[in-house]
């Protein structure tokens, strides 16, 4: 049996060009204040950058982008992974009061950017395991069970986050990239989210 050939088209950073957008305008329909953030520590988690939020407390959620990825280039369906090493970011965060999402552009080819896209979202749960979803295109997110829409990522923020300074929050952040994954690029963890501070 011919064995399948997965292939990438995309990087999770151009995959993020997309879905802060969308996200941060989902968020913006439900709460008056949402800054996205992608954390470095010696940047937004600077004395200065922390100086800058401080007296305010903000639920945060975390995002990470992820690539849809073809099958012996079919363009019928792509293949999304949530791999464990973000599921082990989620014990942590999750604990904090942090929920974590993903999400991934529905697409099968960079030609598809020259249109509006549609996104499909995962939450990542703590103690999860790698999964790696099937879905068909065009996306129906009704046909996908697995994956959560706008109502869901509301009900999951109010009823799992929890307002907490930025100054915490930088220590959050350190406990979660002390964590030991299996695998490492340059000695610094391969997957980094984008954070939504949200307020009001």
């Amino acid at each position: 049996m011919k064995k399948e050939r997965i292939s990438s088209f995309i990087n999770e950073q151009t995959v993020s060009y997309l879905l802060v957008p969308q996200f941060t305008a989902m968020l913006k329909r439900h709460f008056s204040e949402v800054i996205p953030i992608y954390y470095w520590a010696t940047r937004e988690g600077s004395s200065l950058g922390v100086a800058q939020l401080a007296g305010q407390d903000f639920i945060i959620v975390a995002l990470y982008p992820r690539r849809p990825k073809l099958v012996n280039y079919q363009t019928d369906h792509v293949l999304v992974k949530i791999n464990e090493q973000l599921f082990n970011f989620a014990d942590v965060l999750a604990a904090e009061g942090i929920p974590v999402f993903a999400g991934a552009p529905m697409i099968s080819s960079l030609n598809d950017l020259k249109n509006e896209v549609a996104s499909a979202w995962f939450e990542i749960k703590a103690g999860g395991m790698e999964v790696q979803y099937r879905l068909d295109l065009p996306f129906d997110q009704g046909k996908h069970k697995f994956t959560v829409g706008e109502a869901e990522i509301l009900a999951a923020i109010r009823k799992d986050g929890r307002a907490i300074a930025m100054d915490d929050f930088r220590k959050v952040i350190k406990e979660a990239n002390a964590i030991t994954f299996p695998f490492f690029v340059y000695g610094r963890n391969v997957y980094k989210p984008v954070y939504f501070l949200i307020g009001g």
